[in-house]
């Protein structure tokens, strides 16, 4: 019994530290990705749009010297081709994630069925990456063009918003009471919950277990209230879309939304006094 406590510890260790690994990794890709998109949308300004028109016209003519305009283009398809392979390992990692950590709480299951205390922290584990990401990635990546006679598609400004960003920004910003806000129902509470679900799941006995469930069941009041602010952030975001402006949901987002659920899903997890005696 022992050896087996001890090689079920074993695997939620390798199993978690792997998962940390893969965030990490992801988290690394984003960043990558993110420069590599400000580039582009650098390169897309007025002065980028007007110089890489110059050097497509220019490349075509057979009298001109145009190693330096073909230069200019062959950058921009470089950083095209970039801005595609970051996103492609961005999406592949989180497939990985998201295949390791059902793999982690399928294992959790079978080893000790659906209510038990090593399943329930497992998903705590899960979520915790999933919140880590979820408020460092990106969650709207908000770009606002305009097409140009000549130029093309001319970009104006490029934002990638993730929770802490915004929260953050708006503090600096002097929208004091919005910040405190999204700091409070975005990053505060879900972080409070987490830790009063792994004080929940912890071998302390059947009272000290009750009464933390009931004080996630009356923080529970609130935990949608950080979707809805996300909500109301995606919606500031994507106004106005007619002026020239795009919107595109980042890794962030899908992160965010997988630690919701996960957390709503501990409760259900750990067994009752009467299963747990």
């Amino acid at each position: 019994m022992k050896s087996l406590s001890v090689g079920v510890f074993l695997v939620n260790l390798c199993a978690f530290s792997g998962l940390c690994v893969l965030a990490v990794a992801i988290k690394t890709q984003v960043d990558d990705g993110e420069r590599v998109e400000r580039q582009l949308a650098a390169a897309h300004s007025w002065q980028g749009a007007a110089r890489l028109a110059w050097s497509e016209l220019t490349a075509s003519w057979p009298l001109v010297g145009a190693g330096e305009d073909e230069s200019e283009i062959t950058q921009y398809r470089r950083l095209e081709r970039a801005a595609q392979a970051a996103a492609a390992r961005v999406s592949f990692l989180s497939a990985v994630f998201g295949g390791a950590a059902v793999l982690w709480l399928g294992i959790a299951a079978l080893l000790g069925g659906r209510k038990n205390t090593g399943l329930a922290l497992a998903v705590l584990a899960v979520a915790g990456c999933c919140f880590v990401l979820g408020a460092g990635a990106p969650m709207l990546s908000l770009t606002i063009s305009t097409e140009v006679p000549w130029l093309g598609e001319v970009v104006l400004s490029r934002e990638s918003k993730s929770l802490w960003s915004t929260s953050t920004g708006l503090l600096q910003s002097g929208n004091a009471v919005l910040g405190v806000v999204v700091v409070l129902f975005c990053l505060i509470v879900p972080v409070t919950k987490m830790l009063i679900l792994v004080l929940a799941a912890a071998p302390r006995g059947n009272i000290i277990r009750a009464r933390c469930l009931a004080l996630v069941s009356a923080v529970g009041k609130w935990s949608f209230v950080d979707v809805f602010v996300v909500a109301v952030l995606v919606a500031m975001l994507t106004l106005d879309k007619q002026a020239g402006s795009a919107a595109v949901p980042g890794v962030g987002l899908y992160f965010f939304l997988a630690y919701c659920l996960l957390t709503s899903a501990v409760p259900w997890c750990l067994p009752s006094a009467r299963e747990a005696d």
